[in-house]
């Protein structure tokens, strides 16, 4: 539930930050020793899936109030990164006995996220429809950002 309570329309998030990027992020964002992360929500049409590689992705082309923009959103198997578990706000890593354990808690969300948001889809044949996305990114390069999806859901071809 907090992913969809606090989700941020993409456009507005990737528009305030472009403007002010500190001030966009501790409106938005969450921080676990390192970058920021938030949780976001986009419509797009997928341009293209590459699963060459464990780590999948596809490139999804959203409209912003700025023009188009492509990002690039895990698909697995392997999905990298923490942005789902730093950007919910609530787990901390004094909760746990030791940073293996809250790692885990990352990749445990990681793998469940993907299993929710594919559902059994072959990201290929997603080629050329519209997706619906909620999900988390890690502030790491604005014009570069890898999303986790949570939720995903085809709305048309």
């Amino acid at each position: 539930p907090t992913v969809q309570q606090n989700a941020v329309d993409f456009s507005q998030l990737y528009d305030e930050l472009k403007l002010n990027q500190d001030a966009a992020s501790q409106k938005y964002g969450k921080k676990v020793g390192g970058p920021y992360n938030f949780l976001t929500k986009f419509e797009g049409k997928v341009l293209s899936a590459d699963t060459s590689s464990r780590v999948g992705v596809i490139k999804v082309e959203i409209q912003t109030q700025n023009g188009a923009a492509i990002l690039t959103v895990q698909v697995g198997p392997v999905v990298q990164g923490t942005s789902i578990r730093d950007a919910l706000g609530f787990i901390a890593f004094n909760d746990f006995v030791n940073q293996l354990q809250f790692a885990d808690v990352a990749d445990e969300l990681n793998t469940r996220a993907l299993q929710n948001a594919l559902n059994n889809t072959d990201p290929t044949t997603l080629v050329g429809k519209t997706v619906d996305i909620t999900g988390a990114f890690t502030l790491d390069n604005i014009d570069d950002l890898i999303i986790t999806p949570v939720f995903m859901t085809v709305t048309g071809l």
